[in-house]
């Protein structure tokens, strides 16, 4: 059996700010290089413009309900701790690239499903290598050890 542990401490990404606002400045070009009716163009910089607020509202706040702050991998089981309660959970999908890491989990309730991506500045870099070494070389999937 193995024994390794694992804890790793989430930080808000500078990253994910510029994926959106890259994201948003994309949407409003394609009204400005396409002719749209000027209804439609209202609609789509509208949409786009709510959306922005939303998604700055939602991801740089630190008080949403199900933000998750900590992952922990301890004796072969995981746990989240999201809005400062700890919740086990089972890793249902991952992927792994060498600068992002994408993880899936799945709490007690089957309806609640927790996604974490980990951008290149949300973790250390030492830590997000023993993250990739976990889930490439530790068989952690679905609590089948």
């Amino acid at each position: 059996m193995n024994r390794f542990s694992f804890a790793m401490q989430l930080s808000t990404s500078r990253f994910l700010s510029f994926y959106l606002v890259l994201i948003h400045m994309a949407l409003i070009s394609i009204v400005c290089v396409f002719a749209l009716s000027s209804l439609i163009t209202q609609l789509i910089i509208v949409i786009t413009s709510v959306h922005w607020a939303y998604c700055r509202w939602r991801y740089n706040d630190d008080s949403y309900p199900y933000w998750v702050s900590r992952v922990v991998f301890n004796n072969e089981h995981w746990s989240l701790t999201a809005n400062n309660k700890r919740v086990a959970v089972t890793l249902i999908y991952t992927t792994v690239w060498r600068q992002l890491t994408v993880m899936g989990f799945q709490g007690s309730n089957p309806a609640r499903k927790y996604h974490i991506v980990v951008f290149p500045d949300s973790v250390d870099a030492e830590i997000r290598r023993q993250l990739r070494v976990i889930i490439t070389h530790l068989p952690v999937w679905n609590n089948q050890l």
